[in-house]
């Protein structure tokens, strides 16, 4: 008898390309995060300067401990680690962290437009009628746009689960 729950599992076909996914995306980001690190603000827009100097010391760490926590747990995550679960929670509670200034500081939220904003809102609804049907009514109640494209998840099945790090 196998204890079933701690067999090894093969890797889900997806992995790889996730994790390489999430290495690139997290590379590009670090570079933006130096860059936003580096840049002299009088080479900004006036506009853009406001902006820029009104952030916060909270929220420029809030970004690089985002940035640079996900990439290290895409590096776990390509290493196959457990770290890279953690990390990349912190990373996306860093990230939630980084976008409240421009609600709740005045010096932000004050001094930008809608079209200074761009937010993508990505809702994986279940594979049903009615998760579908919410996810559509909070995209569109949510966006200023016209247009709500809906991305079915037919791949997905309720038993689809991750692969298990070392």
């Amino acid at each position: 008898m196998t204890d079933e729950p701690y067999s090894p599992r093969p890797l889900a076909g997806w992995y790889w390309a996730a994790a390489g996914a999430s290495l690139l995306f997290m590379t590009v980001a670090c570079w933006g995060q130096l860059m936003s690190v580096i840049v002299d603000p009088v080479s900004l827009p006036l506009d853009q300067r406001v902006v820029f100097e009104a952030r916060p010391l909270w929220m420029i760490a809030a970004y690089a401990l985002a940035v640079w926590a996900g990439l290290l747990g895409a590096v776990m995550l390509i290493v196959r680690r457990r770290l890279a679960q953690p990390l990349m929670l912190v990373s996306l509670i860093a990230c939630a962290l980084t976008f409240l200034p421009y609600a709740v500081v005045p010096g932000i939220r004050d001094n930008i437009t809608t079209n200074d904003i761009a937010v993508a809102v990505i809702i994986l609804a279940d594979n049903d009628q009615p998760g579908e049907e919410h996810a559509r009514k909070v995209a569109i109640s949510s966006s200023e746009s016209s247009v709500v494209r809906s991305s079915a998840s037919s791949g997905l099945t309720a038993r689809a689960r991750p692969p298990r790090l070392a």
